[in-house]
């Protein structure tokens, strides 16, 4: 194994906390918001599935986005020059730190999709739930790039804020806290084009037996596509600073 895998594993074991934290919000809100009349229906789905999808790519969202963003911190005690001296490849740091943010947000996603079950009676079949969850998670990719690029370019001073009102925003404008369809009609074509609403799309369409299409495909690969790049030119850009520059 990866040794700073372990080491990384090791610590998200002990860090209980923040894996509390990104689980138990999402099942509130969920829980919350989903109490209507179960007759009613969203976007062509129960009050409580599209909410479940909902919340748990936001869930999701947050874990991967605060995930990749830690790389701020630890570039600021001089965690990733140490990592690079010792021969460790940069590449290997963001894979891993893009892994364990999954890992994190896996947690986050299922515990939604289990109170979905539990509570609110979302009976599915369980190829449907594995579709619904991977759905999401892979179109969540451009978030975690998003991370890994804010983690490379913001001080650890500047992270909760970016945090908090990134994610508020991501979650907002991607439909996540208000349906669509709520949205007035010059809105909706600014939804559109942002990830976040085609994860959780990409979750629904599973659900509602149909293929979220080529426009939600193309956008969560632009998107992933863009700011990977970004994120790599940021990369090259930290490894390049002298040994005495602290995190830009």
């Amino acid at each position: 194994m990866n040794p700073l895998l372990s080491l990384e594993l090791k610590r998200a074991r002990r860090n209980r906390r923040t894996l509390v934290f990104t689980a138990v919000l999402p099942v509130f809100f969920f829980l919350t918001f989903s109490a209507r009349s179960s007759a009613e229906t969203v976007g062509g789905l129960k009050v409580a599935p599209y909410i479940m999808v909902s919340m748990a790519t936001y869930g999701a969202m947050n874990a991967l986005f605060t995930g990749c963003g830690i790389i701020a911190a630890e570039r600021a005690v001089g965690w990733t020059r140490q990592l690079r001296v010792a021969g460790l490849p940069g590449s290997s740091y963001v894979r891993t730190k893009t892994f364990m943010a999954y890992l994190v947000a896996t947690p986050a996603l299922l515990l939604v999709f289990l109170m979905g079950a539990l509570v609110r009676d979302v009976h599915l079949g369980v190829g449907v739930w594995i579709g619904a969850a991977v759905s999401i998670l892979v179109c969540l990719a451009p978030v975690a790039a998003l991370g890994v690029l804010i983690g490379y370019l913001v001080r650890p001073q500047t992270l909760q804020p970016i945090f908090g009102i990134g994610s508020a925003f991501l979650a907002l404008l991607g439909g996540l806290w208000i349906p669509v369809s709520q949205f007035p009609t010059a809105l909706r074509d600014v939804v559109e084009v942002l990830p976040t609403y085609w994860a959780a799309e990409a979750g629904r369409s599973v659900i509602s037996g149909r293929w979220v299409g080529w426009a939600g495909l193309c956008v969560v690969a632009a998107w992933t596509a863009g700011l990977g790049v970004a994120a790599a030119a940021a990369y090259r850009r930290d490894s390049l600073r002298p040994a005495s520059a602290g995190a830009t």
